[in-house]
């Protein structure tokens, strides 16, 4: 990058180039007046000129209307240096194309600032569609030439009315907007873009005078986002622009990954609609028909998905298999491990008629094959319609209930037996026991979601006192007794919904 100062102290050129050294790849460029600045310019063509508003043989201004009259070099930035403030000449030299002007002495960094702003940072701002709306046409072409050094395509309007037509027709990115106007002032054209446009986004920046702190409370609240006070500085001007910027790059990256993302959860649900499928297909669409035996289940996932599954099928010798599992966890995990032990043990039930020798099979087969701290609790049981002998094995599994209503007993069926998929056979301990059911009987089988639901004392509800809920309600008809179970553990917690896949089967022995 070249640049070329132009004063004829030197000291002056020397705190400038110190000013402007810590650009990347900076050339600086030096002449003493007008005459050898331009030779300079001609020669070497570089990227922004600095000079002293005067000098021997000319002023900043004059020279600069000389270099936007030459084609070639018209499009170098210009910026002019004074050591007296004038707004006349800040005036003219914004309406040559001076694209900021600076009085000595300035701050250290302002004029750095300056520099980067005008080309490190020319991205931020370019390709941008501002409105400027203003009845004064120096006004208009000063804000003009310097939003068209950024890049920024200025669109000018000399009141609301004109503003209002352009904003209907063209895509604008931003409005720049004096407060006093004729016809529709600046208020009145805020108010139209939020009311009547209903656009709460667009960035409004509206211009007032030095002491108008009404008219900028008044501005804001009409819609306005920021405030400028006249006459505003070139840097003044374009940080506010970068401010806003900035917001509007922020405001559209983050619905666009706000629609990015509802696209992905979109097909995360479709993917979770296709597994819920998948699932229900592993529950039994049909009950089988049990003679002296009437089934109901209650199956309620926390999520799209669970780990919680049953099914009762048929076996030979009029024998049925129930099977009751519960995978740690919900969610799609739990479910992907639950096709897994639906899977094994649709092939390990067909070893035979011993819930024990099945239970050391699915074990077996699951040892190793499940992440860490991931493990399922099964109940297995055989009921033999004939005889009405219920022989079962439970694997971490919480205890089937059996209610009789004629002695007003209840009955916890459980055997020793870890959790499948956690250790080998010989550490699990799997056994195998019986249990005569009598007509009357009501047998339960479940998951820990209702027995594990807990108060404001941390109690929980429990197997037994479960296996006394029932009894108390013995008396319903097994599905109403199964909704009175599912509202039970939630008015037991004080919630609306339970923490885990709730299952429950209820199995009526009759004559």
């Amino acid at each position: 990058m070249k640049i070329l100062i132009i004063d004829q102290g030197n000291t002056s050129r020397a705190f400038i180039k110190k000013e402007l050294s810590s650009i990347p790849y900076v050339e600086f460029l030096e002449a003493q007046n007008s005459k050898e600045g331009l030779e300079k310019i001609l020669e070497h063509e570089p990227d922004l000129v600095t000079t002293n508003l005067v000098m021997e043989d000319n002023d900043g201004i004059a020279f600069a209307e000389v270099i936007r009259s030459r084609t070639p070099i018209a499009h170098i930035p210009i910026i002019i240096i004074t050591s007296s403030m004038d707004e006349e000449l800040a005036k003219r030299a914004f309406a040559i194309g001076s694209v900021d002007f600076f009085m000595k002495p300035f701050k250290p960094g302002e004029l750095l600032k300056s520099v980067e702003e005008l080309f490190l940072k020319a991205e931020t701002l370019e390709g941008m569609n501002v409105l400027i709306v203003d009845d004064s046409i120096i006004v208009r072409e000063i804000v003009s030439r310097i939003l068209n050094y950024k890049g920024i395509h200025a669109i000018e309007a000399c009141d609301g009315a004109e503003a209002i037509q352009i904003l209907e027709t063209s895509n604008i990115d931003m409005v720049i907007t004096d407060y006093l106007m004729p016809n529709v002032d600046g208020i009145e054209l805020c108010q139209h873009i939020r009311q009547t446009m209903k656009n709460s986004l667009l960035p409004i920046i509206i211009l007032t005078t030095a002491g108008e702190q009404s008219t900028v409370n008044k501005g804001i609240k009409a819609g306005a986002n920021d405030y400028l006070t006249k006459p505003f500085s070139r840097h003044e001007l374009l940080a506010r622009l970068y401010n806003h910027a900035q917001l509007i790059r922020y405001h559209t990256s983050l619905q666009q990954e706000i629609e990015e993302r509802k696209k992905r959860e979109e097909a995360m649900n479709r993917e979770l609609e296709q597994a819920r499928q998948t699932q229900q297909m592993l529950l039994p669409r049909v009950l089988p028909n049990i003679s002296q035996a009437q089934i109901v289940t209650k199956f309620i996932p926390l999520e799209q998905i669970g780990g919680d599954f049953y099914n009762i099928f048929e076996l030979e010798d009029n024998q049925f298999g129930i099977l009751v599992a519960d995978v740690t966890g919900h969610g799609v995990s739990a479910a992907l491990i639950s096709f897994m032990v639906y899977g094994i043990f649709s092939e390990t039930h067909r070893a035979g008629s011993s819930t024990e020798l099945v239970m050391n099979l699915t074990n077996g087969f699951l040892q190793d094959k499940l992440q860490d701290g991931k493990f399922a609790s099964l109940a297995y049981m055989i009921y033999d319609a004939s005889t009405q002998v219920l022989t079962y094995t439970t694997a971490g599994h919480p205890p089937a209930i059996v209610v009789r209503p004629e002695t007003k007993e209840t009955f916890l069926l459980r055997t020793t037996g870890l959790f499948v998929g956690l250790f080998p056979n010989e550490m699990s301990n799997y056994d195998e026991h019986e249990f005569q059911l009598a007509p009357g009987d009501r047998l339960f089988l479940y998951t820990d979601a209702i027995i594990e639901s807990m108060n404001e004392k941390e109690e929980i509800i429990g197997p037994k006192n479960l296996a006394t809920f029932l009894l108390e309600h013995c008396d319903l008809p097994m599905e109403a007794l199964l909704d009175k179970v599912y509202q039970y553990g939630m008015e037991f917690s004080h919630t609306t919904q339970y923490d885990d896949d709730f299952t429950l089967i209820g199995i009526d022995i009759v004559p």
